[in-house]
């Protein structure tokens, strides 16, 4: 179990949390930064479930905080469409994705067929540290490595842009 104080900080903020409030009514609270007029941080608990409840959870109202819940969990309950306007790429290739995941937004390979797996279910981002821009075979130079994605968006176009490193011989 946590303490209510030991969840209001930086570390858990984004964090979700199952509770029990004092009423015995089992609720998921997500940890938030807030600002006062001075530009302060502090953080708040709010109803994760629903975001038209703009009520700030205190001590006073919940009776337990009995774990937290993992993010995996969390992102699973997305809709198809949710998650992949969330995430870019369908829910079914995040999945795949997994067993090759090595930290955030890095993927290791240990054949060629993994790498283009692997750049087959990230939908083909460009890559910026080739020659040829989206030559994916000119990487290869190892049977193993790494490959490295970020994003961001494209305000003219409004579209999200993609793109990955490939670290051919590479690993961690």
């Amino acid at each position: 179990m946590f303490n209510y104080d030991e969840i209001r900080c930086e570390k858990y903020n984004n964090h979700v949390f199952k509770c029990i409030l004092k009423n015995e009514v089992e609720i998921r609270l997500v940890v938030h930064d807030d600002y006062d007029q001075e530009d302060n941080i502090y953080y708040n608990l709010y109803n994760f479930d629903d975001h038209k409840d703009n009520m700030v959870y205190t001590s006073k109202i919940i009776s337990k905080i009995i774990s937290i819940i993992p993010n995996d969990e969390l992102v699973m309950e997305l809709s198809d469409d949710d998650f992949e306007a969330e995430h870019g790429i369908p829910k079914i290739n995040y999945v795949k994705l997994k067993p090759f995941n090595v930290g955030k937004d890095l993927y290791k390979w240990n054949s060629p067929d993994e790498l283009r797996e692997i750049y087959n279910l990230l939908k083909s981002p460009s890559i910026d540290n080739s020659e040829q821009y989206n030559d994916l075979e000119s990487m290869i130079n190892h049977n193993y490595g790494l490959i490295y994605t970020w994003g961001h968006w494209d305000d003219f176009d409004d579209y999200p842009i993609e793109y990955c490193a490939v670290f051919s011989g590479a690993s961690i």
